[in-house]
């Protein structure tokens, strides 16, 4: 696993958590789906956050610490699924710049999943300090209701720089694409029966129709740029809204919201000199909402 502890200090988290009892199952405790007021009332962050420091990277420690990880994390999605096609490219050509995209399938994409959480377990143990105290089942709690939330996120936001004129098309994995086109094609190689393959390619179209598409079209609306992303990603791994888990983990979720929040406000203000982002931060949470 890829050692990122000497290419960049990371800050102890002003956040810490009770470790976790074990137990056969967590302690139950279901907070409600929140409104977006609720979601745009972050908590006090004097109590948890140091002083706002002079230097711009410092001030935005938890967007900056994410884009290093997230891209962490890209690399081993694409070298992973890469690595393992029966045909695999050439290493020099599994790269940011070069890497091939293929038509979804559905052994591929099983593999692709398992990849996918092995690398977003690896993801949170670096960004949060606090992951590392909890519970076997808590993280992977945790790390599979990410998993559907960024995958869907992503999967449009990586879709709407890469094709830009064609809605119809979202990633099924880092390196292979969905769409009407592919879903002929997904089931090749599957032990299911023709009769079944072809009610399940109706209902792929219709996911292509009444997901893919709106997601993709709300990503163009909203136009996330990288920092907007990565905050969005940091709130996507804490939000616990509709799951069991401690009061621990939610109050930490809160915390973490309010330090992203407080991060591009200071982005918003210091860098993009807007005066009146709270549209801009609705929108955003909007944005969360879709996708959650």
């Amino acid at each position: 696993m890829i050692d990122v502890s000497q290419s960049e200090e990371r800050d102890p988290s002003p956040f810490v958590v009770a470790p976790a009892v074990p137990a056969p199952a967590c302690p139950s405790i279901s907070s409600s789906s929140p409104s977006i007021d609720l979601l745009l009332q972050a908590p006090s962050v004097s109590s948890a956050l140091p002083p706002l420091s002079p230097s711009l990277r410092k001030e935005r420690r938890l967007i900056e610490q994410c884009k290093l990880y997230h891209r962490l994390l890209c690399s081993m999605r694409r070298t992973c699924e890469l690595s393992s096609r029966p045909n695999a490219p050439h290493p020099l050509e599994i790269n940011e710049q070069e890497c091939p995209y293929y038509p979804a399938t559905i052994n591929v994409i099983n593999a692709a999943t398992n990849i996918a959480l092995t690398a977003i377990l690896e993801f949170a143990g670096n960004m949060f300090p606090e992951f590392s105290q909890l519970s076997r089942e808590e993280k992977w709690n945790l790390a599979v209701s990410f998993y559907y939330r960024y995958q869907a996120f992503d999967s449009c936001f990586r879709a709407d720089k890469m094709f830009p004129n064609d809605l119809d098309k979202s990633f099924g994995s880092f390196t292979c694409y969905f769409d009407h086109h592919a879903v002929e094609g997904f089931f090749e190689g599957s032990e299911f029966g023709a009769k079944n393959i072809e009610e399940a390619k109706k209902f792929m179209h219709e996911i292509v129709d009444r997901m893919a598409r709106p997601g993709r079209m709300a990503i163009a609306r909203a136009n996330p740029d990288s920092d907007e992303f990565h905050a969005v990603l940091v709130i996507l791994f804490w939000f616990t809204d509709g799951t069991h888990v401690r009061d621990e983990i939610v109050h930490i979720g809160e915390r973490y919201r309010a330090a992203v929040l407080q991060e591009l406000h200071t982005y918003y203000r210091e860098e993009l000199g807007m005066n009146d982002y709270a549209t801009r931060v609705g929108e955003l949470f909007m944005l969360i909402l879709h996708f959650e």
